[in-house]
């Protein structure tokens, strides 16, 4: 088994403790870099997580959820290159780097209206020009893409390259286009796993939510796609409050912040016994994982 992160820390303690005679192995593995380079995607290519027969970790959010739905996601970075010239005394012997931004931004969301509602695009222009007298000869925009698959997501990557190349074909530019972080992979979304944190809920009698789409990303989904990896949401406030803001990181200190320490270990626990003593969970588990990876793996 592997904890991962958050509460992982104290399930681990708590199992040793209430359970020291554990028929699995529990190992906590750190994973940092979420947000910047996504450290679970290394550690998965570089075989991290090979050989665990499941891995688990939880995510603070406003409810009890079972299974986080996240989108598989990477990004582009398009760079135009055009000729650079005064835009006053002689803008016809320049070739206008910025035009070529502007056209494959408006490419990108007139695109929108034919993608399925899973997928996502948001954008910014990293470098627009150096002075406004002076035509750009060079300008960088960032995008991030997101999609419930992986092959979704390739599909989606490929249809921006294209926008890309029609601006640089209808402005005269040149362009490159390259993703310069690792891709973060869909997490699967196991109905036996599912049922079991419900009963799980059920019998603490804490509130709990089904997620009804995917949203966001994480670099937890790669780790998914080398063993079944669950990752519940925790509840740590009483009301909504949107995550990675200063109002959440104030909930957590205190009272509240305790006690969300204490929930978030009793589910995590309590599920990772499940799995260990009731026969046959880990095999269904492993079963509907497989079934679903094997189809994304032929998905063209």
């Amino acid at each position: 088994m592997c904890c991962v992160r958050g509460v992982s820390i104290l399930t681990a303690l708590a199992l040793r403790s209430a359970v020291p005679d554990l028929a699995a192995v529990v190992e906590l593995v750190g994973t940092p870099a979420e947000e910047t380079v996504g450290g679970k995607v290394i550690m998965s290519e570089n075989g991290a997580f090979n050989g665990y027969a499941l891995a688990i970790m939880s995510h603070l959010d406003s409810d009890n959820v079972p299974q986080s739905r996240i989108l598989a996601s990477n990004d582009i970075y398009v760079t135009f290159f055009g000729k650079t010239a005064h835009a006053s005394t002689n803008p016809w012997d320049g070739v206008n780097a910025w035009n070529a931004a502007q056209l494959f931004a408006h490419a990108a969301d007139m695109l929108r209206q034919h993608l399925t509602p899973d997928c996502q695009l948001h954008g910014i222009v990293i470098n627009g020009g150096s002075a406004p007298n002076i035509v750009p000869d060079k300008v960088e925009i960032e995008y991030y893409l997101r999609s419930a698959t992986i092959s979704g997501l390739t599909s989606l990557w490929k249809k921006l390259e294209t926008c890309a190349k029609g601006a640089a074909i209808a402005t005269g530019c040149t362009y490159t286009a390259e993703q310069r972080y690792g891709t973060y992979a869909d997490l699967f979304y196991p109905q036996s796993a599912v049922e079991v944190f419900i009963e799980i809920y059920q019998a603490f009698g804490y509130k709990y939510r089904i997620e009804e789409k995917p949203a966001g990303s994480s670099d937890v989904g790669n780790v998914d796609l080398v063993t079944p990896t669950l990752a519940p949401y925790v509840s740590a406030t009483d009301h909504f409050i949107s995550l990675h803001t200063t109002e959440f990181a104030a909930i957590l200190r205190g009272e509240r912040g305790m006690r969300t320490l204490i929930e978030g270990t009793r589910i995590q626990a309590s599920f990772l016994l499940e799995v260990i003593r009731r026969p046959g969970l880990l095999d269904r588990i492993n079963a509907e994982h497989k079934a679903y990876r094997e189809i994304q793996k032929n998905c063209p």
